[in-house]
């Protein structure tokens, strides 16, 4: 079975809301999304990479602004193989000391610097749903409700797992 996650983190990596406001944020994200199931808030020790999952198709370059497409179906094209590199890496070295060379211009920049399509963010602090049972990121005005009780901006990541 595959699940589908709305992951939301402040707009800032290394931000950590307030702790009594974690619990609030779940509920509050529980009241918006009904449906969903394991609604969790997550406070990391480093700054760690929120992933879209299988929705990642593209890296994109900072230094040219190249988007290296991924392809799920072959495993030698360029976007795979930069994927393959940046996931067996992380398992030893952090998110945010990771230093990738990008295959479109040579440029070795950190991590944290590339850009994704579908987006995804880098955080100490994560605000989880599983299968909200809706296609959308929230709404404006319903993304404000959570940043009132977090005090902070925030970012959605949609992945699919």
């Amino acid at each position: 079975m595959s699940d589908d996650v709305l992951r939301i983190v402040p707009a800032s990596s290394t931000h950590v809301p307030p702790v009594e406001a974690h619990e609030p944020a779940v509920r509050m994200l529980e009241k918006l999304l009904p449906h969903g199931e394991m609604c969790e808030a997550d406070v990391y020790e480093n700054v760690e990479f929120i992933d879209c999952g299988e929705n990642l198709e593209a890296i994109i370059c900072h230094a040219c602004g190249t988007r290296t497409n991924l392809h799920i179906f072959s495993e030698t094209d360029a976007g795979t193989l930069l994927w393959d590199e940046i996931a067996t890496a992380l398992e030893d070295v952090p998110a945010a000391e990771l230093e990738v060379q990008m295959p479109c211009c040579g440029t070795t920049m950190l991590f944290t610097a590339l850009g994704f399509d579908w987006p995804a963010a880098f955080a100490r602090f994560e605000l989880s749903i599983y299968n909200p049972n809706t296609l959308e990121n929230l709404p404006p005005d319903q993304l404000a409700l959570l940043e009132n009780i977090l005090g902070c901006e925030l970012k959605q990541v949609r992945a699919h797992y």
